[in-house]
């Protein structure tokens, strides 16, 4: 029978999703703010995000000695940024096509051992936190659920005169909200080990209704809309397996 135990404050949940909440709104506030996007630049952005990783890495061990359950969801987070922010700088360093095609050839073979790694990592923290050390999982996955889903794709090239790059971030955003925000916050605010894979059920399962409900919005948007697909085709032809793909990670773990 699973034991009751006693939630975490809402001060150490609030830190622990501190680097999720900045990932979210950089892009939104840079955009509001007129930053330069560039290739050059993007990189950039990183920087909060990985800073507040790192900060409540560093607290976590500092208070406890070892990582903290609150603070798996902060790694994983860092795994993605400094693997995102090592595509940009290649791109900014390898101008010519094929030292990039090289150099994106070994970051994607690095992204793929440094996923394995995590799951690795998430299956030994398991015995020690159960099912909520899918968080470990939820900081990396949750970055890169929009592009897997892709519901503001072509909205800034074929339909610019209904979509803004404001309303295109905030899109975003909001995709990213469930597996970034909702879901580690329920976990570490479950009183039992049953409650907590409740949570990472529901997380899951929200994230999908969200997205999906997005990506049907955007296909009724592009409807009729020269280069849009036919309404839902393409929602329908994205949820037939990648929702599959999302779960592969918890599953695993």
């Amino acid at each position: 029978m699973m034991q009751d135990q006693t939630p975490y404050a809402w001060k150490t949940v609030g830190l622990a999703v501190l680097p999720g909440m900045i990932y979210l709104v950089t892009p939104l506030i840079a955009t509001l703010f007129h930053y330069r996007w560039s290739v050059q630049t993007f990189w950039i952005l990183e920087i909060p995000t990985l800073s507040a990783a790192l900060v409540v890495i560093a607290v976590g061990w500092m208070h406890e000695k070892r990582l903290p359950l609150w603070s798996l969801f902060a790694v994983g987070l860092t795994a993605f940024v400094l693997l995102e922010g090592g595509t940009r700088t290649n791109a900014i360093v390898h101008a010519d096509q094929d030292q990039f095609t090289r150099w994106y050839t070994f970051l994607s073979l690095l992204a793929l051992l440094v996923a394995g790694g995590i799951l690795l990592g998430g299956a030994f923290v398991a015995r020690r936190y159960g099912a909520a050390a899918a968080l470990l999982a939820a900081g990396l996955k949750g970055t890169f659920v929009v592009e897997l889903f892709d519901p503001t794709s072509g909205l800034l090239i074929i339909a610019a005169d209904r979509f803004s790059l404001p309303g295109v971030r905030l899109i975003e955003l909001i995709g990213k909200i469930p597996l970034l925000i909702v879901l580690p916050v329920t976990v570490l605010r479950a009183r039992s080990e049953r409650r907590q894979v409740g949570a990472l059920l529901g997380g899951y399962g929200l994230s999908l209704l969200v997205l999906l409900l997005l990506s049907l919005l955007h296909d009724f948007a592009l409807q009729g809309v020269s280069g849009g697909s036919p309404f839902p085709e393409r929602t329908l032809n994205l949820f037939l397996i990648r929702p599959v793909i999302l779960a592969i990670p918890w599953v695993i773990l």
